[in-house]
């Protein structure tokens, strides 16, 4: 019989069953009854419940995050919940640990288990919604103005922001020039805006890094859960009032942006520099 060569693999989508046992062997949920995979991305996302409980497990893809970023998250989490931010929060293991490393074909992948957010994904046109979303933006910011962490973390600068992209793009337009000038340009141009508010006194912190209405879900009785830290990180706050403002010639989403303002700013300042930017 003809041996065939195993091929290295890239990324694998490892198995609802296996995730399963692991949740059951390492976390104090009792058994699970269902492990179904929800969401190939950067990471994986699968729903785990229990006769009694839900929760997410997210195994992060080998190379997307070190096991330092990862902690930086986890610590990030827990303060936010200490706090009374209401969050998806990381899940102790029986032996007090949030991470686990698992043996993946193509490496070390690490899990975490959160805990589940009830509802439904938050709407920009629904009543009330903005009002709330701004409040919880509050709470992120407000909360994590006191977090430190011994973990790295990127910060959300120029650099992540501009450069590194550029530099993603620049081998696809060898073949191309006009397009990358005029991409140059464009990031040029960036950088001389940002920097120009960031001068002008931006709020720097702690960000949610992808603030977005999928990642907050809200009940029957209004009472909201935000999740997936991922992407979080230091840097200019109002980047997290992007997903509100992407057409501010459109008076409806004025309106909802209105809205978010007016509940971010009951419980936390923002300056006139950031409102401009």
């Amino acid at each position: 019989v003809e041996s065939i060569e195993t091929l290295p693999v890239t990324h694998s989508i490892l198995a609802a069953e296996a995730v399963r046992a692991e949740v059951e062997r390492a976390y104090p949920t009792g058994t699970p009854s269902l492990c179904q995979l929800l969401k190939l991305g950067f990471n994986d996302t699968y729903l785990v419940a229990t006769p009694h409980r839900r929760y997410i497990a997210r195994i992060y893809r080998m190379g997307w995050r070190s096991l330092s970023e990862i902690c930086y998250e986890v610590e990030l989490l827990l303060h936010l919940a200490a706090g009374g931010v209401p969050v998806s929060a990381p899940v102790a293991g029986k032996d007090g640990q949030f991470t686990r490393c698992l043996a993946a074909p193509e490496g070390a992948r690490h899990l975490v288990l959160f805990t589940y957010a009830p509802g439904a994904p938050l709407s920009w046109d629904a009543q009330g919604h903005s009002h709330l979303a701004g409040r919880l933006a509050a709470a992120i910011h407000g909360v994590s103005d006191s977090f430190v962490s011994q973990h790295s973390r990127s910060c959300l600068n120029l650099r992540h922001l501009i450069d590194d992209p550029l530099a993603a793009v620049r081998p696809f337009c060898d073949h191309r020039p006009e397009d990358w000038s005029r991409l140059e340009e464009f990031g040029g141009r960036l950088r001389t805006r940002l920097q120009a508010a960031a001068n002008a006194g931006l709020d720097w912190g702690v960000c949610h890094g992808n603030f977005n209405a999928e990642n907050i879900h809200v009940t029957n009785d209004r009472q909201v859960t935000v999740f997936d830290f991922d992407l979080s990180g230091p840097g200019w706050r109002v980047s997290d009032f992007a997903e509100i403002r992407w057409d501010p010639s459109d008076r409806t989403k004025m309106a909802r942006w209105d809205s978010f303002l007016k509940g971010y700013t009951e419980t936390r300042s923002l300056s006139a520099a950031d409102v401009a930017a």
